[in-house]
C-alpha cells in the first residue's frame, strides 16, 4: 500500500510540475521502486520486534518514531543527494537525465513521508501482539549463524578489513578491463542515411538522385518508410537528433524499419548496395544513440590560419584512421574545393562607362544561380524572391555578353566591356570556424556493430602524435568530447554532493568515528560492480556511473541505520560488543529486504538498452554492499572504537563458528 500511495503521489506531484513520463522519468520510478520501501520496512521491523515483546501498538510506534524518524529522513536525503550530481549538471546530459533527479527526490521524500505517518496506522492493524510471554524475535536459525558469523568476524576484524581493502584494490586494477561507452544506440526502430555530392553541385540533381536513392530504400523488405530531406536535415524533431546545416550538396534519408533489432544487419548490406549504384557520392548511415550529442563518433579538429596547412593536416589524419581498417565514413567537414568564375574587372573602363562592382555582381547572379529581389512573407514563413534569367545556358564565353546598364553612356553595354575576360580557379567552398579560428574537422565511425571507445582508443595516438605547426591548435571532438564534457561536469557537481552526504552523516551521529565507520565502506562498493560489469558483459558508460552514485547513496543509508542502531544499544546501556552483534541482527532483515526489493525493482530495466548498465551496477554492487554493510560496518565499528570481545552480559554471548 505505502508503494502505491508513494508512486500515485509522485505522478501528481510530476503533473503539477509539468514533468512528463517519459523513458527518463519512467526509469526513475523503476529505480527508486525498491528504495522506496527502505523507510517503510525499517519502520515495520522496528514495531514488529517491540510489538513481539510484549509492547503495545502505540508504544511500539511511538518508539520507533522518536529513535528513527529524523534519522530516516537524513538517511533518504543522502540517496538524493546522490542523484543530484545529475540534477545540478548544466551540461546537454545533465538536461536529458534532469526529470531522473527531480522524480527520484519527490519518490524518496514521499516514502519517508508515508513511512512515518502511515505504515505505523497499518502495523496497529496487521501486527498481532504477544500473547504469551515475551519471546525473543532474534532466535531463529538464520540470526543465530548471522550472530556466529559476527562473532567470527570481530575477533578477526584487522583480518576482515584487510582482506576487503585488498578486494577494494584488485577491483579497482580489474576495473580497467570493463568495457567503456558513453550511451548505447537507440531502440527507436529508424536509421539515417546521408549522400554528400562534391561540393558545389547543383541542388537539382540532388533532388533527383535522392529520387533514385528512396525508391531503392523502399524496396527493402524491412523498411516501412523513408523520409527524404534534401540541402539540409529534418527539423529537430526529439533531443537525441542533431541535424545538419544547410548545404544545396546535401540528402539526408530518414529510415523507418520494422524491428530495430534488423538495423545492424541491414546498415551493411543498404550501405554497399549504394556505394554500388553511386559510387561517386559519399555515404554514411548512422543509427541514432540514446543521450545528447549528434554527428559521426570520432571527431579530430584542426584549428589555424591556414586553409592548405588544415587541409595536409587532416590528410595525415585521415591516413592513420584508414590504416586502423575498421573505421569507415572517413570525411572532412570542408570536402573538395569547388571551381568557381571570377571575372577581372577593370576598374578604369568600368568607371568610364559608369559601371559599378555591385552592378557587375547583381547580372552575374542574376544570369546565374538567381538574384535576390526581395522577401514574401505567407503566415510565418519569409520566402525570397529570385530573379533568374530564364535563357542563359552558354556557359562561361557567354558571360562576356551579359547586358548591365552604364549610368555615363545611358544605355546597356555587354559586359565584356567592363571586364578583362573570366577565369576559373578552385576555391574553398566551406570553411569552418571554432571560436572565430579556422577550423577543419575530420570525422568517422568504427564499423558497424563495433564499440566506439575501443575504436578511438587504437587510432587516438596515432592521431595526437601528428606535428603541429607554430599557431595550430589539435582538440578531440565526436562522443569522446561529449563523454568528456557530460563527466566534467557530472564531476564538478559531485564534490558538493559528496561534501553534503559527509556532513548530514557527521551531523547525524554527532561524532568523527561513526560517521567513518559509514564512509569507509563506500569505495569497497567498486568490488561489486566490476564483478557484474564482467560478468555480464556490461560496458560502464553514464548512466552506469550514475547507478554507481545511486548505489553510494544505498549504501550510505544501510550504514547510517545499522551504525544508529549499535548507538542506540550502546546507549541503552547493552555492553558495546553485545550491542554490535544485537545492533546488527537487528538490522539484518530490514537490509536484506530493501536490497531484495531494490534489485527486483531493477530487473525489468535489464531489458532496456539505456538502463541496462545502470541496473546491472546497481544489482551487483548492491549484492556486494549488503555483505559490506552486514560484515564490514559491524566489524569497522569494533576496530575504530577499541570494542573487546569479552564485553558481552553473561551467559549472552552466542556460540562462534
Amino acid at each position: 500500500m505505502e508503494l502505491f500511495l508513494s508512486i500515485l503521489g509522485t505522478l501528481a506531484v510530476m503533473y503539477a510540475a509539468g514533468i512528463e513520463l517519459q523513458r527518463i522519468s519512467l526509469g526513475a520510478l523503476i529505480i527508486v521502486m525498491g528504495m522506496l520501501t527502505d523507510n517503510t520496512i525499517v519502520v515495520c521491523e522496528g514495531m514488529l520486534v517491540r510489538v513481539q515483546r510484549g509492547m503495545s501498538h502505540l508504544d511500539a510506534a511511538t518508539e520507533v518514531l522518536k529513535q528513527s524518524q529524523w534519522i530516516l529522513l537524513a538517511s533518504t536525503v543522502v540517496g538524493i543527494l546522490a542523484f543530484s550530481g545529475i540534477g545540478l549538471s548544466p551540461d546537454a546530459v545533465g538536461e536529458f537525465c534532469a526529470s531522473l533527479f527531480a522524480v527520484a527526490a519527490i519518490s524518496l521524500l514521499f516514502s519517508w513521508v508515508i513511512a512515518i505517518g502511515l505504515t505505523p496506522l497499518f502495523g496497529t492493524y496487521l501486527f498481532k501482539p504477544a500473547s504469551g510471554p515475551q519471546e525473543d524475535p532474534f532466535k531463529g536459525k538464520m540470526y543465530q549463524r548471522y550472530g556466529g558469523l559476527l562473532s567470527w568476524v570481530t575477533r578477526r576484524r584487522v583480518g576482515v578489513i584487510a582482506v576487503l581493502v585488498v578486494l577494494t584494490v584488485l577491483a579497482g586494477w580489474a576495473f580497467r578491463f570493463v568495457k567503456q561507452s558513453f550511451f548505447p544506440a537507440s531502440t527507436t526502430p529508424i536509421f539515417y542515411v546521408d549522400m554528400r555530392l562534391p561540393r558545389g553541385a547543383d541542388i537539382r540533381a540532388v533532388t533527383e538522385k535522392s529520387q533514385q536513392v528512396e525508391k531503392i530504400l523502399l524496396k527493402h523488405k524491412d523498411v516501412t518508410q523513408v523520409g527524404t530531406y534534401i540541402g539540409g536535415g529534418a527539423t529537430r524533431f526529439f533531443l537525441l537528433y542533431d541535424p545538419e546545416t544547410r548545404d544545396a550538396s546535401y540528402a539526408q534519408f530518414i529510415v523507418g524499419v520494422t524491428d530495430p533489432n534488423l538495423i545492424d544487419d541491414m546498415i551493411p548490406e543498404i550501405e554497399a548496395d549504394l556505394k554500388k549504384r553511386f559510387p561517386e557520392e559519399h555515404w554514411t548511415i548512422t543509427r541514432p544513440n540514446f543521450g545528447p550529442g549528434g554527428g559521426a563518433a570520432i571527431q579530430a579538429r584542426f584549428s589555424g590560419p591556414d586553409p592548405a596547412v588544415l587541409r595536409r593536416l587532416s590528410q595525415e589524419a585521415k591516413d592513420v584512421l584508414r590504416a586502423d581498417g575498421r573505421i569507415i565514413a572517413i570525411r572532412d567537414d570542408w570536402e573538395n574545393p569547388i571551381s568557381v568564375v571570377r571575372p577581372r574587372f577593370d576598374e578604369s573602363r568600368a568607371r568610364s562607362a559608369g559601371v559599378t562592382r555591385r552592378q557587375v555582381n547583381d547580372m552575374l547572379a542574376y544570369a546565374t544561380e538567381g538574384l535576390t529581389a526581395g522577401i514574401y512573407r505567407e503566415n510565418d514563413q519569409l520566402l525570397p524572391i529570385v530573379l533568374r534569367s530564364p535563357d542563359f545556358a552558354q556557359g562561361v564565353a557567354g558571360l562576356q555578353d551579359i547586358q548591365v546598364f552604364s549610368a555615363g553612356l545611358r544605355r546597356y553595354v555587354p559586359l565584356g566591356d567592363v571586364v578583362d575576360g573570366f577565369e576559373v580557379a578552385p576555391e574553398e567552398g566551406a570553411i569552418a570556424r571554432e571560436d572565430r579560428i579556422r577550423t577543419l574537422t575530420v570525422s568517422a565511425n568504427p564499423v558497424y556493430g563495433q564499440n566506439s571507445v575501443d575504436a578511438f582508443r587504437r587510432i587516438r595516438s596515432g592521431v595526437e602524435n601528428i606535428k603541429l605547426p607554430s599557431g595550430y591548435r589539435f582538440e578531440w571532438g565526436g562522443e569522446h568530447e561529449s563523454s568528456t564534457r557530460a563527466q566534467e561536469s557530472l564531476f564538478r557537481q559531485l564534490p558538493l554532493s559528496f561534501v553534503g552526504m559527509a556532513l548530514l552523516v557527521l551531523m547525524m551521529f554527532g561524532r568523527l568515528k561513526p560517521a567513518l565507520v559509514v564512509l569507509l565502506v563506500v569505495p569497497m562498493s567498486i568490488c561489486g560492480v566490476t564483478l557484474g560489469l564482467l560478468l555480464f558483459r556490461g560496458a560502464f558508460g553514464f548512466m552506469a556511473l550514475l547507478g554507481l552514485l545511486s548505489l553510494i547513496g544505498m549504501l550510505i543509508k544501510n550504514g547510517v541505520v545499522l551504525v544508529q542502531e549499535i548507538d542506540e544499544q550502546i546507549a541503552s546501556g547493552v555492553p558495546r560488543m553485545q550491542a554490535v552483534t544485537l545492533g546488527s541482527m537487528s538490522r539484518l532483515r530490514p537490509v536484506a529486504l530493501s536490497a531484495g526489493t531494490t534489485a527486483l525493482g531493477m530487473v525489468p530495466l535489464l531489458w532496456d538498452p539505456f538502463f541496462r548498465d545502470m541496473a546491472i551496477t546497481i544489482m551487483s554492487g548492491l549484492a556486494f554492499a549488503t555483505i559490506l554493510t552486514m560484515v564490514a560496518v559491524p566489524a569497522l565499528y569494533a576496530l575504530l572504537f577499541s570494542i573487546k570481545e569479552a564485553e558481552w552480559e553473561p551467559g549472552q554471548r552466542p556460540d562462534a563458528t
